[in-house]
């Protein structure tokens, strides 16, 4: 079982998928599960249902600019109902909007500072 775990600009209730503009989750999702037992199938697919109390403690991020960031709340509402240790962060710049998966992007400071805190949330775990 891992000891930690970062979620960076997840989708984590994808039945949400026909609300998330600009995405291709539809699409996606109709070639990867068919047209057999669709809707079972997909329920399968969402974790916030499987999150226990015995789930690992995670950092969860998000940007101001991801398509994504109404999934992060959900995410950590759930961390927060079962007591999972979390550290949630949401990254705005005032100078340029952030988009999806902006940390990738290893030339900026914005990406600097979220590695880092990525970064130090691990290493702080591994220290206790």
């Amino acid at each position: 079982m891992p000891r930690a775990v970062a979620l960076n600009c997840g989708v984590y209730d994808i039945s949400r998928e026909e609300r998330i503009a600009g995405s291709d989750t539809p699409a996606l999702l109709e070639d990867l599960l068919g047209t057999e037992n669709r809707e079972t199938k997909r329920a399968m697919l969402n974790p916030l249902p499987y999150i226990t109390e015995q789930y690992p403690p995670v950092f969860v991020m998000t940007a101001e600019g991801d398509f994504l960031k109404e999934q992060a709340p959900l995410l950590v509402r759930v961390l927060m109902e079962k007591e999972v240790p979390f550290l949630y962060r949401y990254y705005r710049n005032p100078k340029k909007k952030l988009g999806h998966v902006f940390h990738c992007n290893i030339r900026t400071a914005d990406a600097a500072l979220c590695n880092e805190e990525e970064c130090s949330f691990f290493r702080e775990l591994c220290q206790k």
